[in-house]
């Protein structure tokens, strides 16, 4: 199966990643609110960006 050949081809990063105190802050619910804050409005700002770039290639950029 490809999803479980790049999970094991990718373990390292994988472990790497769960490691991070950012997602060990989300996992926990100890993440500060302020850090947690600036990563939601980061999202946000992408989903924007990215739904404006999809808009104006689709046309409806009237």
């Amino acid at each position: 199966m490809l999803s479980k050949q790049l999970w094991q081809s990718n373990r390292e990063l994988t472990q790497t990643c769960l490691k991070n105190s950012f997602v060990q802050g989300i996992a926990t619910g100890k993440l500060e609110r302020k850090k947690f804050a600036f990563y939601v409005g980061q999202d946000a700002f992408f989903f924007r960006s990215f739904c404006s770039c999809l808009q104006y290639w689709s046309g409806e950029n009237s």
